[in-house]
Order: C-alpha cells, then sequence, then structure tokens
C-alpha cells in the first residue's frame, strides 16, 4: 500500500514493502514431512528388513511420538533462546528450524544405508539392521519434535507483529501446509508405484531444497521489509495499533525470560487453562486410536487432508467470532460423532464416508486451530514457541498413552471407549470454560491489585503481554507478571 501525503503544491509518495508470510514455509516443511512421516511410512519400514513386522512397526511409531512428548518441550524453548540471541527478528527460529529440517533430513536418508554399506550390514535380517532403523527414526523423532513447535511459534510471532493481523489467523497460513501435505502424499504414492520405494528418497531431496529457497526467499523479505514492523520499535508501534494502546511502555518482549517450568506454571494456574491442556491429552488419546478415516476406508486416499483446507480458511472467522474455547468444545462433540459413525458405516456407503471424512476434516483442523490460539493467547510475547512446545508435548503425551492402554489403532471397538471419553472431556471443558469466565467478569485474577504503588504501574505493566488478544489470558499473564517483577524489585531493593 502507499500513501500520499501534500507538502505545499508538491505530493510526496511512498510505498511500503511488507516481509512474505510463514505460508511460505509451511508448504515447503509440510511437503517434506508427508514424505517423511505420512502414511507411506509403515510399508515403507517394512521393505526395509523383514524383521519390521507389525507389531515392530507399531512400537517404532509409539517410540517416535514419545520421543517428540519428550523433545517438543525443549524444541519450543531452544527456538525462544535462539530468537532472543539474534540481532534481526525471525534468523533466530529460522535457523532452529532449519537445523532441524537438516537433521530429520538425513536421518531418513539414513534408511538406505544398509543396503549400500554390505560389508557392515552383511544381512538384512540382522538384528544390527533393525538397530541402525530404529536410531535414525529416533534421530529423526527428534528434529520432528523441534520442528512442530519452531514453526508454530515463528508463525504467531509474525502475525502477532504485522498490522491487520493477529494469532487468529494462524489458519490462514496452516491451510497452506495442508495443500502441500495431501501434494506430498500423493506425489509419494505415485512415485512408489512407479519406481519403488526409492522414489522417496528422491522426492525427500527436492523437498528440503525447496524449503532453503523458501528460508531464502522469507528472509530476503524480513531485510527489504520497510514498514518498520519487525525492528524493535517497529514492534512496540504494530502492537499498539493493533490492541489500541497509546501509553508509553519501558518494557520490551525481551526483558522477561521465563523457563518451562515458569511458563507452565502461568498456564495451569488457571481453571481455564488446566481444562485446555485436560482436553487436549484426552483428545491426543482418541486420537491415537482413530487417527483418520481412511484407515478404515482406504479408497478415499488423501481426501481428509484435503478437506481440511475449508476449515483452516474459516478457522479465523470462528476464532474472532466465538473464540477458541466455543471452537474446542464443537470439535469434541464432533470428534464423537465421527467416531461413532465410522464404527457403523461399511465402505459401500460412500456418501456416508465421505460426510464423515468431512467431519473428520473439521475436527482435526478445529483442534490444531484452536488449541494453538489458545495457547497463543496464554503465552507472553517471545515464549510463543516455548508455548507451542507445551502444547505439542502434551498432545503427544496423550498420543501415547492412548497407544499403550488403548490397544491397536485397527480394532474399530475402541472406538467407542474412546468416543465416550472424547464426550465426557468436552462437557468437562464447557464446564470450566464457562464457570471461568463467568467469575472472570466479577473479579479479577490477578489479586494483586491495589497493592502496589501507582508509580510502579507504568513499570510493571507490559505492552507486550497484553498482546494476546483474550482479555482473560492476558489479566492472568499481567497478574503473574507483576508478581514476578514485584518480587525482584523487592530483592533489588533489599540488596541495595
Amino acid at each position: 500500500m502507499s500513501y500520499t501525503p501534500k507538502i505545499g503544491n508538491r505530493e510526496e509518495s511512498r510505498s511500503f514493502i511488507t516481509a512474505f508470510r510463514p505460508r511460505l514455509l509451511y508448504s515447503t516443511t509440510f511437503l517434506w514431512s508427508a514424505l517423511t512421516c505420512g502414511r507411506l511410512t509403515a510399508p515403507m519400514l517394512e521393505q526395509l528388513t523383514p524383521r519390521f513386522t507389525e507389531s515392530v512397526i507399531e512400537f517404532t511409531f509409539l517410540l517416535h511420538c514419545a520421543i517428540v512428548a519428550c523433545i517438543a518441550w525443549y524444541g519450543g524453548s531452544l527456538a525462544d533462546v535462539q530468537e532472543r540471541k539474534s540481532s534481526s527478528w525471525g534468523w533466530g527460529r529460522l535457523k532452529v528450524l532449519g537445523s532441524a529440517l537438516s537433521i530429520g533430513t538425513l536421518a531418513f536418508l539414513g534408511h538406505c544405508l544398509p543396503g549400500y554399506m554390505r560389508g557392515i550390514f552383511p544381512n538384512e535380517s540382522s538384528i544390527w539392521v533393525l538397530a541402525w532403523h530404529l536410531i535414525m527414526r529416533s534421530i529423526y523423532a527428534v528434529a520432528f519434535g523441534i520442528l512442530q513447535p519452531c514453526l508454530d511459534g515463528l508463525t504467531l510471532a509474525h502475525l502477532d507483529c504485522i498490522k491487520g493481523a493477529s494469532t487468529s489467523d494462524f489458519g490462514k497460513e496452516r491451510v497452506y501446509g495442508a495443500f502441500w501435505w495431501s501434494v506430498g502424499s500423493l506425489a509419494a504414492k505415485m512415485g512408489i508405484e512407479y519406481y519403488g520405494f526409492g522414489a522417496i528418497y528422491a522426492l525427500l531431496g527436492m523437498s528440503i531444497l525447496a524449503f532453503y529457497l523458501s528460508a531464502i526467499i522469507y528472509l530476503w523479505g524480513l531485510n527489504r521489509d520497510n514498514t518498520g514492523a519487525f525492528k524493535p520499535d517497529g514492534l512496540k508501534v504494530a502492537r499498539r495499533q493493533r490492541n489500541h494502546q497509546h501509553e508509553s511502555n519501558p518494557t520490551s518482549e525481551n526483558d522477561v525470560v521465563l523457563s518451562n517450568s515458569m511458563l507452565l506454571s502461568m498456564v495451569v494456574q488457571s481453571r481455564y487453562g488446566r481444562a485446555l491442556l485436560f482436553f487436549i491429552f484426552m483428545l491426543a488419546i482418541g486420537l491415537s486410536g482413530f487417527n483418520e478415516p481412511d484407515v478404515f476406508f482406504d479408497v478415499l486416499a488423501a481426501s481428509s487432508t484435503w478437506m481440511q483446507i475449508p476449515m483452516y480458511c474459516c478457522a479465523p472467522f470462528f476464532l474472532k467470532r466465538y473464540g477458541p474455547g466455543r471452537l474446542l468444545i464443537n470439535v469434541g462433540v464432533a470428534y464423537v460423532v465421527c467416531v461413532i459413525g465410522s464404527t457403523l458405516v461399511t465402505e459401500s456407503e460412500i456418501v456416508h464416508v465421505l460426510i464423515l471424512e468431512a467431519l473428520h476434516a473439521f475436527f482435526y483442523a478445529g483442534y490444531n486451530s484452536g488449541g494453538v490460539e489458545l495457547m497463543a493467547r496464554m503465552t507472553p510475547e517471545g515464549h510463543k514457541s516455548s508455548g507451542q512446545g507445551i502444547l505439542a508435548a502434551f498432545t503427544y503425551c496423550g498420543i501415547v498413552s492412548g497407544i499403550i492402554f488403548g490397544g491397536y489403532i485397527h480394532r474399530s471397538k475402541l472406538m467407542f471407549v474412546t468416543g465416550s471419553i472424547g464426550l465426557v472431556v468436552a462437557l468437562v471443558a464447557e464446564l470450566f470454560c464457562d464457570k471461568e469466565l463467568s467469575q472472570n467478569e466479577n473479579e479479577s485474577p490477578t489479586g494483586l491489585e491495589g497493592k502496589l504503588p501507582d508509580e510502579l504501574c507504568p513499570l510493571i505493566k507490559s505492552d507486550s503481554l497484553i498482546s494476546t488478544g483474550s482479555e482473560f489470558a492476558d489479566e492472568i499473564t499481567e497478574g503473574y507478571m507483576r508478581k514476578l517483577k514485584y518480587d525482584s524489585l523487592q530483592k533489588y531493593v533489599k540488596d541495595w
């Protein structure tokens, strides 16, 4: 856009160049993910060695989810730490993202080494060959655990900076990932049919090169951006414009650094935050037993991912109009209906199958959009990746628990159990949300107002901490940080 202010009899024009959106990174990253952890991973493992039986493959996926659950917490924090150390906006998180994809690519390509190193691995059915592949999958899981919170945190921070956007627009960026995930799945399927599983390695090489190119273009866009939104001063201006804040504020997002334990305690100190994590955990348990309807209906191919695209496009509207809490409640109800319907509908009833597929797409896309948005509102600026790391950790902990206690994924009778759990969780979450929100209207959750002198309020009130878009989460965050800063100030005065 441009403006032409009149100066006397002259008109001076200036055009603003804005940075590229993170959707560019989502496209190439999800293309890479579809090739490395898509639905064709299990058939690929089976042909690597005869020791990859069905039970061993299930154990491999369980190990993958367990590693992601452990590493996601650290991965998000690592991205935020590197971002604070970086002299330019976005470089820190993007460096961690690129490193994770590079390590994951090398680990995935490591699967083909036993076939070319017969001197070291003379027998493909040897236990050492199986151990090698398990090590490669473990290294890949470490990289994957860092990937998700880093990319989501970078996207949320980007949306939080630019004018005319907010974290509720996350779905507009994520939709490109869903599209290219579908493209990657179809490309991998066609490549395997014509050239065998070796085609995945060639496609993987092209996808990682595409990511490097997209990262270079994204950084180039940040450097050529002249709006000032991605400069330290420009960040404050953009947040004030979005939140209609006009008072001066000496606190920036880098002034306060929270550890993972402090950030988690800040989230769970309210019943609203505890309800969110409980909902995410229990719904992930159901996801482990019911991932996609095409597990039962192979004719659907990548239709589930294709149907997620409209939901991601509509997610910002639902989030802004109804909020993430109500969206997650509707997602829980949709999950129950989808699960029970999938156990009753046969493959011949294609119309009902497609309806359930669309319902599943609504459930999955709404689950991602609502969870990401709600966690983003509960975490302060400078800790977006850490917050998403906590969300991913709870999600994969639920998946691991579901795999262990829920049985094998193909046992459809378990869908009734997980569906009932999902219904109970939805009702409990709704009860917590309504009760907490009603209390928020009548009383302040900070509990510290009026206890501090008025001259300390400008120091304590942080513009970066109240820019999350949710009044309830803002008050909790501000109250928590108010207490931290008050304790630090008391310690400083005492030491002095």
